[in-house]
């Protein structure tokens, strides 16, 4: 075979847990792995892990099932596509300081909780979609 048919590839750990595009799903500790083979490209040899979509509320830029690539980071700036952990719900956003917003329309912000009983963690920046294998 010559090398112009071969496709490289990369692996990067995916969570069994679903990240929400919509209302919220709850996640575990991510403890669950496992790894999956990813296209090479410059956002995917960036990324420390990969979520699976749930959900529609950032459509048209993710749909329901995408694999997203992240980066593990505890803070992004505003205007990111971030991964949030709001009371042990995760979620796919835009990060507008206090509140998190989807792109599609249909949905509402949701405000980032203040509360000191509240758990609220950033968890990383997407870096885009993942074309698995």
């Amino acid at each position: 075979a010559s090398e112009d048919c071969f496709v490289n590839t990369v692996k990067v750990k995916h969570s069994e847990y679903k990240v929400s595009a919509g209302v919220g799903v709850e996640i575990g500790d991510y403890n669950e792995w496992e790894d999956i083979e990813v296209l090479k490209t410059r956002e995917s040899i960036k990324a420390d892990y990969c979520l699976t979509i749930k959900g529609n509320s950032m459509s048209p830029k993710f749909e329901n099932g995408d694999v997203i690539l992240v980066k593990d980071q505890s803070a992004v700036n505003i205007g990111d596509i971030c991964i949030y952990n709001i009371n042990n719900c995760g979620y796919v956003k835009k990060f507008d300081g206090d509140k998190l917003i989807s792109l599609n329309e249909e949905y509402d912000d949701i405000p980032i909780p203040t509360g000191t009983d509240d758990i609220v963690k950033c968890c990383g920046l997407v870096l885009g979609k993942a074309i698995t294998i």
